[in-house]
């Protein structure tokens, strides 16, 4: 009996080795069964059958055959049925501490089994963490599952974030455009209002100089709120997405030359030089309507900075570190700015109010739209400065398309 009985153990290491299917299983119990029979041994048929099937099938297992004289090999591996049982019980219910002690190759995959989930334990945990580089690389189409959820929840995470980085862009801008029409509109309209009806109801009163005087108040005025309209409107369609950018390789001198002579008369009023060193034929890939605003909101904020008899220059350069850009600078000898202020420029988010050299206000709307348009033209910008020793602006353009 002993040899049946280790081929039935055997048998049945195979079919939880092989995952058998029950009608396979069934067929050798059957054959083992007839052996037994011819045997002799005094078991019945019934008996050994609802054990065995007792033991691989039921929820409940249930010994009903009795132990054989002398030979102990059958209840030895009910018993590791047991083992089995209880430790796959104890993995589905989330024990993975079970500490079971069972030899040969299915103890040997139990163990292996149970350190896979431990291990798939932490995974889950690290992942919902944040964690999202772990991927499992065992338990075979579920390692491909796992790690096809661990990629859509990092995209869906990437997404959400990105969502959200955008409703804050929205709403600082939602916030910069009623700040501009509520307070640096309003205000420069309200001056030229009570400029005008101090003129309307006392002209009369006013010497020639005093006319004089007013209206080139209320030029600068008007001159202020067109800039500021103008810049406005850029800005609007531009977040409406209807600046559309149409690169080409263009001569930057020419561009440079006719955005500053715009503001020559500007310049001219505070006694400013503006000089324009940047060489005919420096090529750069660009869109020439994007850039003239960009030089000319530069070199007009650097106007408002700069007191009387400076200058403002404008440059050109190689970039070491990158061939294929050249940098583009607008230097003056303005007032120069503290860290505090360098590290907001640039920003949709924070406002900066400082008054120009003649009391010129500004929104930086002007510097928000020069990052904007440089970025979209494939470069970067940024500005150098120093309380009381000037400010140097300068941004790179792709030499090629």
């Amino acid at each position: 009996m002993k040899h049946i009985l280790e081929n039935l153990k055997s048998f049945i290491d195979d079919a939880i080795k092989n995952d058998s299917e029950q009608s396979i299983i069934e067929s050798k119990l059957k054959s083992v069964l007839e052996e037994l029979h011819n045997t002799n041994i005094n078991l019945t048929e019934s008996a050994v059958t609802d054990s065995v099937y007792s033991y691989i099938f039921d929820s409940v297992p249930k010994l009903t055959i009795p132990d054989p004289e002398n030979d102990q090999k059958l209840l030895e591996l009910f018993n590791s049925l047991t083992i089995i049982r209880t430790a796959v019980s104890s993995f589905s219910s989330g024990d993975l501490s079970y500490d079971f002690k069972l030899k040969g190759y299915v103890g040997g995959c139990l163990k292996m089994l149970q350190s896979n989930l431990r291990h798939l334990t932490w995974q889950t945990q690290m992942v919902a963490a944040g964690d999202f580089t772990q991927k499992v690389e065992f338990m075979g189409d579920f390692s491909g599952a796992f790690n096809i959820m661990i990629h859509q929840l990092d995209e869906t995470i990437q997404t959400l974030k990105n969502r959200e980085n955008e409703l804050v862009d929205l709403n600082a801008t939602k916030d910069k455009f009623f700040s501009i029409i509520s307070h640096d509109l309003r205000g420069p309209l309200g001056s030229l209002k009570t400029l005008l009806d101090l003129m309307i109801n006392n002209f009369d009163s006013f010497s020639p100089e005093e006319t004089v005087e007013y209206l080139s108040l209320i030029s600068d005025s008007a001159k202020n709120i067109f800039s500021l309209l103008e810049n406005l409107l850029i800005w609007s369609r531009a977040q409406r997405g209807l600046i559309e950018l149409i690169p080409s390789i263009n001569d930057v001198h020419l561009v440079s030359s006719y955005a500053i002579d715009v503001l020559k008369l500007q310049a001219d009023a505070k006694k400013i030089s503006l000089i324009n060193n940047i060489k005919p034929k420096t090529l750069a890939f660009f869109d020439s309507n994007l850039l003239t605003t960009v030089i000319r909101n530069l070199t007009s904020n650097s106007i408002k900075f700069t007191p009387e008899n400076g200058s403002i220059t404008l440059s050109s350069s190689e970039k070491i570190d990158s061939p294929n850009f050249i940098i583009i600078s607008v230097t003056d000898t303005g007032v120069g700015m503290i860290a505090d202020i360098l590290n907001k420029l640039f920003r949709i988010d924070v406002t900066v109010t400082n008054a120009g050299t003649s009391g010129e206000k500004g929104t930086g709307l002007g510097l928000i739209l020069c990052k904007e348009f440089v970025e979209k033209m494939g470069g970067k910008i940024w500005v150098e400065s120093e309380k009381g020793k000037g400010s140097i602006f300068s941004f790179t353009l792709p030499k090629l398309g």
